[in-house]
């Protein structure tokens, strides 16, 4: 269940933006959200870099959102490369790396990749993508089928440890099944949504390599 997932229309009946709007309209709008999430792995390429600020200057010469606009394209343009890996006490870690695919008009250039989560899937804290506000655990858990995995996030508030969001992914070997739901309280129907990233390529064996490397540190 290695390899190269990338936001696809098809098959989604939501995306990235249409839940970060869900989660500002039920009065979340402290808490992280996509751009908030990613932002930090994007800043770590320069290239990356280069093309956000690309779109933001666009965005602003159209007299546009500059947040929307980015939004919009790293949401649609990004590329995550996933695997899953025991760690060397056997717990069951992912590793996410991400990176910015232009279209083929503007040559289809990639940039590097950049590391947006290394975590056992435990139930403990994500340290990276935690805030003032929220607390965000990961937990695993195997369907039965050979040739599919499951991990779910689940986003608590500090102050009460309620949780408020929460995201449930389904790895398979051609796509990654995305669905959550925002709470807005105990008695109201949440917001739910899914939305599909397609595989696009084989594991980079670079980043497969990285794996025995993590290990031994």
């Amino acid at each position: 269940l290695f390899g190269v997932y990338m936001y696809s229309t098809e098959g989604s009946n939501s995306a990235p933006w249409k839940v970060d709007g869900a989660m500002k309209a039920y009065g979340l709008s402290n808490q992280v959200g996509f751009l908030g999430l990613y932002m930090p792995a994007f800043r770590e390429s320069d290239a990356s870099v280069s093309i956000i600020e690309w779109i933001k200057q666009g965005a602003m010469a159209r007299l546009a959102s500059a947040q929307d606009a980015v939004f919009s394209f790293l949401a649609r343009r990004h590329q995550i490369h996933v695997t899953f890996d025991p760690n060397s006490s056997g717990i069951l870690c992912i590793h996410a790396f991400v990176r910015i695919l232009l279209p083929q008009v503007l040559g289809g250039f990639k940039t590097s990749w950049s590391c947006l989560l290394k975590q056992p899937m435990d139930g403990s804290p994500v340290a990276r993508m935690g805030d003032e506000f929220q607390v965000l655990r990961l937990v695993g858990h195997w369907t039965g089928q050979e040739e599919e995995f499951k991990f779910t996030a689940f986003f608590c508030g500090v102050e009460d440890n309620i949780c408020f969001h929460t995201r449930t992914w389904t790895v398979t070997s051609d796509a990654i099944r995305h669905q959550g739901q925002v709470f807005k309280t105990a008695v109201e129907e949440p917001y739910r949504y899914s939305y599909l990233m397609r595989r696009q390529e084989e594991a980079d064996v670079t980043l497969v390599g990285l794996l025995g490397e993590d290990d031994e540190e």
